[in-house]
């Protein structure tokens, strides 16, 4: 399988041909050089990201973000998908739990956790409209009105077509139920 990870010893313009939606996040990262074509097309093609770094003072911690690292928007984005998913397991172990004989003492504490559970649900709506403002401006930037558009290409580039299809889809579905 094709990961989609990005050598920072190739060539600037070499990873930038592979990976052209990279360039114009380099020039927004201090590469300004990278702006103009000579400068791409001559010393592009023998400076490595790595050296460029060095030699434009810019710490490649700016250039390859930790998307694990606490505050980057991919980790916030995995950290909600996360707490989505428990409060939707705790609804459904409420649900399952309510209408048993033996927890007939406890139905009001349960329907309170329930309201509260659905509370914390409801809130998720700001997840998709976050992800919507972080990633629309960037697809509308390349003349992208659905997001498919922009990502399936590059999904596909590595022989991903499947998880993006129905990670949108169900991300259409869910906006849908609220």
């Amino acid at each position: 399988m094709t990961t989609n990870t990005i050598d920072l010893s190739q060539p600037v313009a070499t990873i930038i041909k592979e990976h052209p939606e990279v360039k114009e996040l380099l020039i927004n990262l201090g590469f300004k050089s990278l702006s103009n074509p000579a400068m791409l097309n001559t010393v592009g093609k023998v400076t490595s990201l790595k050296a460029g770094s060095k030699l434009s003072n810019i710490p490649l911690s700016k250039i390859k973000p930790d998307a694990d690292q606490e505050g980057h928007p991919v980790y916030v984005f995995k950290q909600e998908n996360l707490a989505l998913r428990s409060a939707i397991l705790r609804i459904r172990r409420i649900i399952e739990n309510i209408s048993k004989p033996e927890n007939k003492p406890f139905k009001s504490d349960l329907l309170n956790g329930l309201k509260h559970q659905m509370t914390l649900l409801g809130q998720f709506h700001n997840h998709y409209t976050r992800k919507e403002k972080l990633f629309f401006p960037i697809m509308e930037r390349y003349g992208h009105t659905r997001k498919e558009k922009l990502f399936f290409p590059i999904m596909e580039r590595y022989g991903h077509d499947s998880p993006p299809k129905v990670m949108w889809r169900v991300d259409d579905d869910i906006r849908k139920l609220f």
